[in-house]
């Protein structure tokens, strides 16, 4: 994944996927958003989509840059495809002590749904993020679909 972020409003201009899997033809999408006049542009077709609208990426790349101390609930709208969703979460302070050394911690619980709340398109997603000079994602859940997946920081160099 590679997203394509407009430095001053922290949203999409470009984003481009390659999804490789063996035995199967490997997936390249390219999305044009154009924020100000409200679409986006998926191989050449238009696809309306909300304000600031965030593709996963920099989505990701906005959570790590919020303020939980001083806001609790957030909310957000992505499309990196055809429909419109919403992600929208609560985050908790929480300490985590390793090695006699206190860390602050938020955990985010959220879920993603889509803006036409159809209810058969839902996930929940947990991020525990470690507060630094940003927020660091540690581990993220996403369960949709009926499969869980897990990403974790194991290291940093």
């Amino acid at each position: 994944m590679d997203s394509f972020v407009d430095i001053d409003q922290l949203n999409p201009l470009l984003y481009k996927l390659k999804l490789t899997v063996s035995g199967r033809k490997d997936t390249n999408e390219e999305i044009i958003y154009n924020q100000k006049d409200g679409f986006m542009s998926v191989s050449g077709v238009k696809r309306l989509i909300l304000a600031n609208t965030q593709d996963p990426l920099s989505a990701m790349f906005n959570i790590m840059h919020m303020d939980f101390e001083k806001k609790k609930e957030f909310q957000m709208n992505i499309n990196a495809h055809k429909k419109n969703y919403i992600l929208e979460g609560m985050a908790q302070n929480k300490d985590l002590s390793i090695n006699n050394k206190l860390y602050k911690t938020y955990i985010l619980k959220g879920e993603v749904f889509r803006q036409d709340k159809n209810p058969y398109h839902r996930s929940r997603v947990t991020i525990v993020l470690l507060k630094q000079n940003c927020n660091i994602p540690l581990l993220i859940k996403v369960f949709s679909g009926g499969v869980l997946i897990q990403a974790k920081l194991v290291e940093i160099r």
